[in-house]
């Protein structure tokens, strides 16, 4: 089954009782009533965990969750969010959970840079299929780093698009991400060490940025 969430996203109107809980913690407005749609969508996901238990196929079943983009509301104290700045890490980063039964180990964590496209090829593999059938294919498989929970290695870079916006790709490699602006801006950032984007070190390693351009129009032209 693949299941899309309309929720989180605007209109941001919570379920009642959920906002009234929400603030009677403190939240007030749309903090509430956006915790409140987080809410109802972690509700609903344990509706359909507890459904896969009550047919008696969830310890043969592969969940995974995750989202194609950050929140409408600034996520600090990372920068950007799906509004503004996307390709920045508070629109770009989003939770990425895999769960199962048998092979995952519950609560560990893997620091590997995947993105959405990585699904699918996973899934082929996953199922049997032969990769090799699929001419083009975009993102590679994570099957191994979820069976081992081992480090990813690509072999290129992560590239994120934005269509309508001045900032319109970022190029991710290792620790280092490059911002390319339509205007011709460059940013570039060691965001292992700076998460939150604070730093621009294009001036000083130029070499690193000649390398990832290249890697982009590469990646434009393919």
């Amino acid at each position: 089954i693949s299941l899309w969430y309309y929720g989180v996203h605007k209109p941001t109107i919570g379920r009642k009782d959920l906002v009234e809980h929400f603030e009677s913690q403190g939240l007030r407005g749309a903090e509430a009533q956006y915790a409140a749609m987080i809410k109802a969508v972690d509700e609903s996901v344990g509706r359909v965990r507890e459904a896969l238990k009550a047919k008696g196929i969830d310890q043969n079943t592969l969940v995974l969750l995750t989202s194609d983009q950050g929140s409408w509301f600034e996520n600090p104290p990372y920068r950007g969010c799906k509004r503004v700045d996307t390709l920045c890490e508070g629109g770009a980063r989003v939770p990425f959970f895999v769960s199962w039964p048998g092979v995952t180990k519950p609560g560990s964590i893997n620091n590997s840079v995947v993105q959405t496209t990585d699904i699918f090829p996973t899934l082929v593999e996953l199922s049997g299929g032969d990769l090799s059938d699929y001419a083009d294919l975009d993102g590679v498989s994570l099957l191994s780093i979820i069976r081992d929970n081992s480090d990813l290695d690509r072999g290129e870079p992560i590239f994120a698009y934005r269509a309508y916006e001045d900032l319109y790709v970022s190029v991710r490699e290792g620790p280092w991400k490059l911002l390319v602006y339509r205007s011709g801006k460059l940013r570039l950032y060691q965001v292992e060490q700076d998460r939150y984007e604070q730093h621009d070190l294009s001036k000083q390693h130029p070499e690193r940025v000649q390398h990832l351009i290249a890697q982009l129009k590469a990646w434009e032209k393919k």
